[in-house]
């Protein structure tokens, strides 16, 4: 079995092997692969946004802060 450090020098002998522009290709490749990524973690953090905002539709936010500090003492 191959361990991760093993398989990425592997990949590395390969690119050392590219000429100049394939190098570029391979380099813009990764990043794009990493902005898609990025993007990807991102809009499954957006997804969350106005979650429970129908709960709070018809509450007056001010009354509801005022009643919960009066339980405080």
């Amino acid at each position: 079995m191959q361990t991760k450090t093993n398989h990425i020098n592997q990949i590395l002998s390969q690119i050392e092997g590219l000429s100049y522009d394939e190098k570029v290709e391979v380099m813009d490749r990764i990043i794009h692969s990493f902005k898609k990524q990025k993007l990807t973690a991102r809009q499954g953090l957006n997804s969350l946004k106005g979650l429970g905002k129908d709960l709070w539709k018809n509450i007056n936010v001010n009354e509801y802060i005022d009643s919960q500090r009066k339980t405080w003492d």
